[in-house]
């Protein structure tokens, strides 16, 4: 859908209001007078959320990323007024949790919302919770009649629901603004174990699936989180920290089912953050970033190997876990207590994909899962690697006029140097101690501005190292340098919600304009593109700078 708007601004009192009104930067305000050509589009409008505009090299396309549900890339033509799909990640599945027969899986979908049941033996999928979209930590009874799961309200924060397992209505147990993932049925299905924060301090306590009513069953001082519930039901399993927000190491107690005096089990190092009983009711199973195996009788911990992991079942041997890798790729694991060996049983083709990069004029470069450079075609098919290196974060990617090589950041740190003829990464500031991001190459490809603690800085490109020329002082990102060397090649940058022009001889910033972000030029320098709220505007910016 494309939206036009059409005015003539003087920005010298456009830029004096808004400053006043919203009280940005006093050294944003300017007095200078400038004629500026305002012919805005709206080229996107939907409510998810847009990153990233990126031009073609032709300026009739822009290529953006898109998030809420999953992560896409998509490209906008001018001729057309329309968004197309350039690439869509596959779905991935979190807070797996395996029924107690070990034939189904209860899980949510990262794209599709909501909870799902997938049976185990024909994969056939069943969508469990369509009044509810946003869903954490099911949780299934012993007899796997009944699921348990978190859903966001729009009244009191997270409520406690339990709906059939095979289908039906959803009943609300419990609401408490502070509930979080963590809680367990009792073996007979009458009660839920949960944490909350209802007296103050996060404390255990049961509510009777039947009738809604409460019970405390610890007291102060230390943090109490996620109670897990034996297989006979006469003991309940606990995380206790003594501050629970910088707390090294979590302890493990015990305690009667019924609330009473709880005894020490085991201190692991690191924040506890699942706990799950074996089968058999002989141990416990704690995720620290480590996997430990704790013998219920002795304390006594075993190792089993490094994942952090969300969504950890048993399975009903007792032989071997199912769990969920918390990492950007979502990957299912089987793992064998026997040899200790976590095998992969479900990935993603695509994972998150952000920063879309133009490479000529049928080929867009994007950032994966953070770490990589792929590329897709504009005709469609599969996306390949750009570059092998996955050792550095990759943030904020540009490419050279040139178009030989890109400049990024690698999480507001250093800069680096990727060479799209191979190779590895090059770090163009080790010998800078600022941190700096947010590069964007000048129109001539000699030097690189970036964003820093206090402003932008131009840098000079010299020998494979930046070489600092110039500082423009003030709270400044996300600067992005006009390609065209006509109107003095001003470089946009976000300022308190706005965007701004400067360039390297002017003194004062001036409003380009306001409530957007994410500025960027198209191949004329006669247009900039950014997001605001959750659309895509491009804006005619200027006749000239005066």
């Amino acid at each position: 859908m494309r939206k036009n708007f059409h005015s003539r601004l003087l920005l010298a009192v456009m830029a004096l209001a808004v400053c006043l009104s919203l009280s940005c930067d006093p050294g944003l305000q300017s007095e200078e007078t400038f004629s500026v050509e305002t012919e805005t589009i709206q080229v996107t409008d939907s409510p998810t959320g847009k990153l990233d505009p990126a031009w073609s090299p032709d300026g009739r396309m822009i290529a953006y990323s898109q998030y809420d549900p999953g992560s896409s890339l998509l490209k906008y033509s001018f001729a057309t007024g329309q968004s197309e799909l350039l690439l869509q990640e596959d779905d991935f599945y979190y807070d797996v949790k395996l029924s107690p027969d070990g034939g189904k899986i209860v899980y949510g979908s990262g794209v599709r919302k909501h909870l799902w049941v997938r049976s185990l033996r024909d994969g056939s999928d069943r969508l469990l919770t369509p009044e509810h979209e946003y869903v954490y930590g099911p949780i299934w009874s012993a007899d796997g009649k009944w699921i348990a799961f978190n859903s966001q309200s729009t009244t009191s924060g997270l409520d406690l629901w339990i709906v059939p397992s095979a289908g039906g209505a959803a009943r609300r147990l419990f609401s408490d603004e502070y509930i979080y993932a963590g809680y367990s049925f009792s073996p007979n299905g009458e009660k839920v174990a949960l944490y909350s924060r209802r007296s103050g301090n996060y404390e255990i306590w049961t509510v009777d699936v039947g009738n809604g009513a409460l019970q405390k069953l610890t007291a102060p001082p230390y943090e109490k989180r996620f109670p897990a519930w034996s297989p006979d039901g006469a003991t309940i399993a606990y995380v206790g920290y003594d501050d629970s927000c910088s707390a090294r190491a979590s302890t493990i107690w015990l305690m009667p089912a019924g609330g009473g005096q709880a005894r020490e089990l085991a201190t692991l190092e690191g924040h506890i953050s699942e706990l799950v009983w074996s089968p058999d009711g002989a141990s416990l199973v704690a995720d620290t970033g480590n996997l430990f195996l704790i013998s219920a009788a002795n304390g006594r911990a075993t190792r089993l190997f490094a994942l952090r992991t969300e969504g950890l079942s048993w399975f009903p041997d007792g032989q071997a876990l199912l769990l969920t890798q918390r990492a950007l790729n979502h990957a299912i694991y089987v793992v064998a207590l026997d040899n200790r060996q976590a095998r992969k049983i479900s990935d993603r083709k695509i994972e998150l994909a952000f920063h879309p990069v133009w490479l000529n004029a049928s080929e867009v470069a994007f950032v994966r899962n953070g770490s990589q450079f792929w590329k897709v075609a504009l005709s469609g098919g599969s996306a390949v690697p750009v570059a092998q290196d996955s050792t550095i974060g990759k943030r904020n990617p540009a490419l050279s006029p040139d178009r030989s090589q890109i400049v990024f950041d690698n999480g507001y740190d250093d800069i680096y140097l990727q060479a799209l003829a191979g190779g590895p990464p090059v770090n163009l500031t080790e010998h800078i101690d600022d941190r700096l991001g947010q590069p964007a190459w000048s129109p001539d490809g000699r030097q690189i501005v970036c964003s820093f603690y206090a402003g932008l800085k131009i840098f000079a490109l010299v020998s494979g190292k930046l070489v600092e020329r110039k500082i423009i002082p003030g709270f400044y990102f996300e600067p992005a340098w006009s390609p065209s060397p006509s109107f003095s090649s001003p470089i946009a940058f976000e300022n308190a919600g706005h965007i701004y022009l400067t360039t390297l001889d002017d003194s004062e910033p001036k409003l380009a304009t306001t409530a957007a972000r994410q500025p960027a030029w198209s191949p004329d320098g006669r247009r900039l593109a950014y997001i605001r709220e959750n659309d895509i505007f491009v804006t005619k910016i200027f006749a000239d700078i005066k």
